[in-house]
């Protein structure tokens, strides 16, 4: 027996349990505790900011917080669907991880880096000499797995549509594609298109001839014991599946289910939150690559769009207030993930919140996390802030948030985010209120570092484009 497959069985006996150390194992999902450790306190205020986010309807899901190999809080909050509200979600129920699923498709990329067999200065052109991939010759693997490579997001194409389904098909779009800036490492635009070249290489330099679904479970999911990943189709109907919703700016909330790519490469895999914490027990133990490859796809490499982050390879590198955070997160129309790793007090910690509200650990999981922590000015969660901001632009109070935002955030209780005015000031250009709309814009660009997108936003309302 290799060295690698002794691991790999190993491994596998850890996670299922049949074998244990310190760490519960969590076989049985339906009867799996709420929280197996008792005593963590961190455990219990991420518990009752949760519940405050489920009061105001900005959480529905699976939540699993691990310290080191122990789970300390394993459970959901909300319904499969929120019209009848006549079954709950059990932490057996399978959410869309969205963009996690870039996770998989770095990890077996770095394998083939560790090994040896790619390095990341390689250029697409040396890997598959005939790709047909514009500026191929310029491409690098770290161009195109930290968002640097330059080509534009296949949905954005005109031709796509649901009846896209190959590999073969996502590439004749890429191909055609418009570029987001010219040379490779000139600038950061997050690209799901990269992620499927990379599934080409992976596929073309496999010897066994495996496409990219078998890689993911002869791979991934079978040496880390992941037994609930399914590919469900957007336009596929699954009894198991929860109801997805999607709420505006100012709370109207539409079932959007389905609402969904087809499941690829760069995301839209369904998993239980065990199952990703199984994945994140095989990663940090150096299963498929070394600590040291770890650390460096968590190198930063460009600003991402959300301030206080920045991108590594495919993580996203935040500070929360000296906290540092390596999170990859994932939206749909109708769902909504986040994989987050910290350090606190010494100990490292896992958080996988997956939700049926779209966008919803995303927008909530910094805020959840400060009130875990206790950081400073810590509070209990209320009203999505966009709807506080909508009530007081209402009211006529625009005017004092554009004199002093920070101050007049800090009155009202929300801590100065430039997400929630960008929002919602999408929400007001769409909705027929482009002055509303150009003043939350302005506010961002002022208080936030000039926030990129909001201006970039402006630009396109002052040219018309």
């Amino acid at each position: 027996m290799t060295t690698r497959k002794f691991f790999s069985t190993i491994l596998q006996l850890l996670i299922t349990g049949m074998i244990t150390l310190a760490f519960p194992a969590v076989a049985n999902e339906r009867d799996a505790p709420s929280v197996t450790s008792g005593n963590s306190a961190l455990a219990t205020r991420l518990d009752e900011a949760l519940q405050a986010f489920v009061n105001h309807q900005r959480f529905s899901g699976s939540v699993l917080l691990a310290r080191g190999d122990e789970i300390l809080l394993h459970r959901t909050y909300g319904w499969m669907d929120w019209a009848k509200q006549d079954a709950p979600l059990t932490v057996a129920t399978r959410f869309n991880i969205g963009s996690i699923g870039k996770l998989l498709t770095q990890t077996l990329v770095l394998e083939r880096v560790e090994e040896g067999q790619w390095s990341l200065d390689d250029t697409l052109a040396e890997l598959w000499p005939d790709s047909g991939i514009p500026e191929a010759d310029a491409i690098t693997l770290e161009h195109l797995l930290s968002h640097q490579s330059g080509l534009a997001p296949y949905m954005t194409h005109p031709d796509f549509s649901l009846e896209q389904r190959t590999l073969g098909d996502m590439l004749d779009l890429i191909r055609t594609g418009e570029r987001e800036f010219a040379a490779p490492g000139d600038g950061m635009a997050y690209s799901n298109s990269a992620y499927w070249v990379l599934a080409a290489l992976l596929e073309r330099h496999d010897r066994a001839g495996r496409s990219w679904q078998d890689l993911f479970r002869e791979e991934i999911f079978e040496p880390a014991a992941i037994t609930n990943a399914r590919f469900l189709q957007p336009d596929g109907s699954y009894a198991d599946r929860p109801r997805g919703y999607w709420f505006s700016a100012v709370g109207e909330r539409q079932d959007r289910t389905g609402a969904e790519y087809r499941p690829g490469p760069d995301g839209g895999i369904y998993m239980t939150a065990a199952d990703l914490w199984r994945f994140y027990l095989a990663l940090r133990s150096g299963h498929w690559h070394s600590a040291a490859m770890l650390e460096e796809s968590t190198r930063k490499r460009a600003p991402f769009l959300i301030p206080g982050c920045i991108v590594g390879l495919s993580w996203e590198v935040c500070d929360l207030e000296g906290v540092r955070l390596v999170t990859k997160g994932g939206t749909t129309a109708s769902s909504g993930s986040e994989f987050v790793t910290f350090t606190h007090q010494g100990d490292d910690y896992l958080l996988v919140m997956l939700s049926n509200f779209s966008n919803a650990p995303l927008m909530i999981y910094q805020e959840a996390l400060r009130y875990a922590l206790e950081l400073p000015n810590a509070r209990l969660p209320g009203p999505r802030h966009t709807e506080v901001i909508h009530a007081a632009v209402e009211a006529g109070e625009l005017k004092a948030m554009k004199e002093d935002y920070p101050a007049w955030a800090a009155l009202k209780g929300l801590q100065a985010d430039p997400m929630p005015l960008y929002v919602l000031g999408h929400h007001y250009i769409r909705s027929g209120l482009p002055k509303r709309g150009k003043a939350l814009f302005e506010i961002n660009v002022e208080n936030f570092s000039g926030h990129p997108p909001s201006a970039s936003y402006l630009k396109r309302l002052e040219t018309g484009n």
